[in-house]
């Protein structure tokens, strides 16, 4: 880790730092979280102090690099402005330690290219409507030898605040020119392909399956109707990239 730069691509409102902020302790010479939306900073500032002070109390729990010295460990985590971010004060609370938070989407050119050695992300990619597009310059963004760890979300987005209307399979009954602006109901076997396009070598590719309601298969439409069981019912997708 020593050295090395990371990325938390979608890191959210409420935490944005919380990633990043570990890599940092173990080692990352600098960090940048992404996201399309800017923090909550009083409660982004709160939750870094909580974690923060669980590393302080509890470094054998946080200290993962063979490399890193406890000591050291510790003397990063002391160099945030605890009382700052205790009163809820995100910016004063980092000061000028090489943890960045950027309000962009990966389109803007506000990142260099070939600055990231590690990146990682958690229900995000589904999001990515220009799927090809998005890879490219996810591509673009990794150092050569850069790895990347992906959590994707392959279910209908619906189903975690309207329940009762939809389940997570729901929007493969929409016609192929539906959209809901939010997801790209790309399915596990399509998306692989776009990775190793771009260039990328796929070390872990790993499929979570859940058994899609009884009797919906026939309401399936489009391309979802010619594609295996296997692939309609796949929920998540786990995957490690590497940059050539």
């Amino acid at each position: 880790m020593a050295g090395k730069s990371y990325c938390d691509l979608g890191c959210g409102t409420y935490h944005p730092y919380g990633i990043s902020t570990i890599f940092y302790l173990n080692g990352a010479v600098s960090t940048v979280g992404l996201d399309v939306e800017d923090a909550d900073e009083i409660r982004a500032a709160e939750a870094l102090y909580d974690l923060l002070i669980d590393c302080i109390a509890y470094p054998e729990k946080w200290c993962w690099e063979a490399n890193m010295n406890r000591a050291e460990f510790v003397e990063r985590a002391r160099s945030f402005n605890l009382n700052a971010l205790q009163n809820g004060q995100l910016r004063a609370g980092i000061g000028d330690l090489p943890l960045k938070h950027v309000v962009t989407d990966i389109h803007d050119p506000v990142i260099a290219k070939e600055s990231i050695d590690i990146m990682s992300s958690r229900a995000v990619l589904e999001h990515f409507l220009d799927f090809g597009v998005a890879v490219d310059r996810l591509f673009a963004l990794m150092r050569p030898g850069g790895v990347a760890y992906h959590h994707i979300d392959l279910a209908d987005h619906r189903a975690y605040w309207r329940n009762s209307s939809y389940h997570r399979w729901s929007f493969l009954a929409e016609n192929d020119d539906w959209s809901d602006n939010l997801t790209n109901r790309l399915r596990a076997s399509e998306i692989r392909p776009y990775f190793e396009k771009t260039g990328f070598n796929v070390l872990k590719y790993e499929i979570i399956r859940k058994t899609m309601p009884k009797g919906f298969e026939q309401y399936l439409k489009g391309r979802f109707r010619s594609m295996s069981k296997d692939d309609l019912e796949a929920l998540t997708v786990f995957c490690i990239l590497v940059k050539p």
